[in-house]
Parts: structure tokens; C-alpha cells; sequence
């Protein structure tokens, strides 16, 4: 399955967004959401993705993806509070969908 992310919403409002959020609500982890926060502190063009459920609804999926163009740079997101080993699984499923897309960013 190859993915053009041109064809799904950018989350990011603003193209150089000072501060980038990523949020699952239905995390049971302490019974709170639980979120990574990503600064853009030199405001370069951001893109956000969500991936579980919006561009990958079936298997094993990470679920975000957060692309620094300007510094071609991707982060895979996936909140986790426990259960690593299946979150690294996660990354591992969906990182080869979306990469062929983006095989000029490092991943971070």
C-alpha cells in the first residue's frame, strides 16, 4: 500500500506553526490524554498527519506524522503509555507506506 499524503488535510493551520501538538483523547494512560508537543522554534513550513484512523484505518499504524520540510525531517508519533514493544511494531508497519512518499526526510 503506497500513501500520497498530498491527498489528506495538513493539520498544521499554519504552514510555520510556532508549536505542534499531537493528541490521543482516548488514551487510558493514568486515565488523562496524553500528547507530544513539537516546538518550531526556527518557524520552518511544518505538515501534520493523522495517521491511525484517517489515512491508515486498518493493522498496525502509527498515529502521527509530523514532516519539517525545510529541514526535511519526519516524526513518527505514536502515544503510548505502556506496551512499547507493540508500539515499535507500529512504527515498523507503517513506516515503509508513507517513506516511498518521503525517502528525501530522515526520520526521527
Amino acid at each position: 500500500m503506497k500513501i500520497n499524503l498530498s491527498d489528506y488535510e495538513n493539520l498544521c493551520k499554519d504552514k510555520r506553526q510556532s508549536i505542534i501538538v499531537s493528541q490521543d483523547r482516548k488514551s487510558d494512560c493514568q486515565h488523562r490524554a496524553q500528547n507530544v508537543v513539537k516546538e518550531n522554534n526556527l518557524r520552518s513550513v511544518v505538515r501534520r498527519y493523522k495517521i491511525d484512523g484517517n489515512i491508515i484505518t486498518l493493522g498496525n499504524k502509527y498515529d502521527y506524522l509530523v514532516l519539517n520540510d525545510d529541514l526535511k525531517t519526519a516524526y513518527l508519533i505514536e502515544l503510548k503509555g505502556s506496551e512499547i514493544p507493540r508500539a515499535i511494531k507500529q512504527l515498523d508497519d507503517t513506516f515503509s507506506a508513507i517513506y516511498g512518499k518521503m525517502h528525501t526526510y530522515r526520520p526521527r
